[in-house]
């Protein structure tokens, strides 16, 4: 009996691709077709599996001979049917064939084959049937060896500015996905991109040859396996290397790509979005490292980079306490950890620069303009329009805010959002917009480190010169901070005139209406909103650097420490009636509202 094998086997994941993974039915079929085919090593353009047939000539006829050919190879009939169901439970939530014991047994008989005259046996066995015309060329597609890699066909990906074998990562590109394309000015060099989760990212490693970059196999930045791997870069280098108009991610960004990717795809489909996984459906592409051998050598001077496995490890741009933070995709997740020293070497993958913008408009001809995207809220959304609010200019940037006047105090009814950015040891900003978005800052301000806060580098006032993380400073006069002039950071004492004068239920009368999980009065006019924070690390490293709780919380710094590692803040969570002092890291970055002098 005559049964086309390459139909039987893509039929579970194609059907798990539709009714699972909502693909199109022509979406599904494409993906599992080059899935099946490079589950063999196979890589073209062919037909439809269902149009092939072993008694014609042509490339896809040659190739579902050859896949037929190797599933019989050292068994018979009930092993061929054991061994097709077999590869079809592993293959069909993963397009991972995942029978190595199978694909063993196959690569020891081709291996035989090839070097022996076994392919030439079965060759002249099929033409003594005398069934068709010719006998494909199947011999060209056996193989003795199997990759854990899904190697897409090298006519699917777009070549419009170069050519590449399949050495090149563009091999190895998902045809289901639409890539960008920009040349590296510097040297010539073409990357792809790719967008996930509205942020564009290379979808190869960079591999520009900085004076330290190496490689274990090519010499230069030009050869082809430099091409697929990319170089490794000190962490020195590795911040400086991306091209104009793109960065080394920060830790906020790989935490929002990984978890858009746990959040969205059956992990097996994109653990860890390696090219040698089977379906990379982000696009990501990752592929080995070709690393450095200082970056493996276990000896005393180099135990520090040492690393015990040679999964995909990329820099992030900022230090914490001198110490280089980097992410690792493994079989098994992804993961982040740190090295304590930056002279170790690691892949870079960098992130293109947001799009910043202060308005969109579209333009017809004859016609006025007008918006075409609704602007984003900002703080002035949410203040409380029977409240009589006063006003003042912070003259560093002449951005205007609204105060209000609450018992004796009067206090900013918004966040503060100056720009307070002297460097620290964790990185080159010591304030953030939330998630990086220069819209969240219009409507939440800016998150600030405890240290930004006081104004520990003295740019505007030498009251807490010093004073920041692992530092308790005492104070018997008011502290401006990062305030405006005029304004100051309040102290716990004043947040509890504040609490006491508004009294029981201090959470649900400071917050602003519209913006928490429930409607309030804001009958003060105080206008709290929820906007999270930039929670750094926690004091066993057990938390690295990510935005969390926008919408649900807020806190608001005080001068107080409690210790070394902690200072006072205001809080607010939506679940709370009242607003408590409370404290919290001073390495994370909190709200700011200024008192008046």
């Amino acid at each position: 009996m005559n049964i086309n094998i390459l139909t039987n086997l893509e039929y579970e994941r194609l059907l798990h691709l539709v009714t699972e993974k909502g693909k199109t039915f022509a979406e599904a079929k494409s993906q599992a077709e080059q899935e099946v085919l490079a589950a063999f090593d196979i890589a073209g353009s062919f037909e439809e599996f269902e149009n092939l047939n072993i008694f014609e000539g042509g490339d896809g006829n040659a190739a579902l001979l050859a896949v037929s050919v190797m599933m019989q190879a050292e068994t018979d009939d009930a092993g061929l049917a054991k061994r097709m169901d077999k590869f079809a439970d592993s293959f069909a939530e993963t397009g991972n064939w995942k029978d190595s014991a199978t694909k063993a047994t196959i690569a020891d008989w081709a291996a035989d084959a090839i070097a022996g005259n076994g392919l030439d046996s079965i060759r002249k066995n099929i033409e003594s049937w005398d069934i068709g015309d010719t006998v494909a060329a199947f011999e060209k597609y056996i193989t003795a060896e199997f990759p854990d890699t899904v190697v897409y066909s090298s006519s699917s990906a777009d070549r419009s500015s170069s050519s590449f074998d399949k050495e090149s990562i563009w091999s190895y590109l998902n045809p289901n996905v639409s890539y960008g394309e920009f040349t590296d000015e510097r040297d010539g060099q073409v990357y792809k991109y790719v967008e996930i989760e509205g942020r564009n990212w290379m979808a190869q490693n960079m591999n520009y040859a900085t004076p330290n970059a190496s490689s274990m196999l090519c010499p230069s930045a030009k050869e082809k396996s430099c091409s697929f791997h990319g170089l490794v870069y000190t962490w020195e280098e590795a911040v400086n290397v991306c091209p104009e108009g793109w960065h080394v991610p920060s830790y906020a960004e790989w935490d929002t790509l990984t978890s858009y990717l746990w959040a969205n795809y059956n992990w097996d489909d994109v653990s860890p979005v390696f090219s040698m996984q089977p379906t990379n459906v982000a696009g990501f592409v990752l592929a080995m490292p070709d690393y450095d051998p200082l970056m493996r050598d276990s000896s005393e001077k180099y135990k520090d980079c040492y690393l015990d496995s040679y999964d995909p490890h990329f820099w992030v741009d900022s230090l914490y306490r001198d110490e280089a933070l980097f992410f690792a995709f493994t079989d098994a997740g992804i993961w982040e950890n740190f090295v304590p020293t930056t002279t170790c070497k690691n892949q870079v993958r960098c992130i293109m620069d947001p799009i910043v913008s202060s308005s969109s408009v579209a333009i017809s001809s004859g016609a006025e303009s007008s918006s075409s995207v609704e602007p984003a809220k900002t703080a002035l959304d949410f203040l409380n329009p029977a409240i009589e609010y006063g006003e003042f200019v912070d003259d560093r940037d002449n951005q205007t805010y609204k105060s209000v006047k609450i018992g004796d105090q009067v206090w900013m009814a918004q966040n503060l959002n100056y720009a307070y950015n002297q460097k620290t040891r964790s990185g080159s900003a010591s304030s953030f917009c939330y998630g990086n978005e220069p819209d969240s800052c219009g409507k939440y301000g800016r998150l600030y480190l405890w240290s930004a806060a006081l104004d520990s580098a003295a740019q505007f006032s030498d009251d807490a010169k010093g004073c920041g993380n692992e530092v308790v400073c005492e104070f018997e006069e008011s502290v401006r901070g990062v305030c405006p002039k005029g304004w100051h950071l309040p102290d716990t004492s004043e947040f509890r005139t504040l609490l006491n004068f508004v009294g029981d239920s201090s959470g649900t009368k400071l917050k602003a209406n519209e913006a928490w999980k429930e409607t309030y009065a804001d009958p003060y006019g105080f206008s709290a909103l929820p906007a999270g924070g930039y929670d750094y690390r926690d004091e066993d490293h057990s938390v690295y650097p990510h935005f969390d709780y926008a919408g649900e919380l807020t806190y608001f710094w005080s001068i107080v420490s409690r210790d070394h590692d902690d200072g006072y803040a205001l809080a607010m969570d939506y679940y709370m009636t009242s607003a408590k002092l409370y404290w919290s890291y001073k390495y994370n970055a909190r709200s700011v509202r200024c008192l008046k002098d």
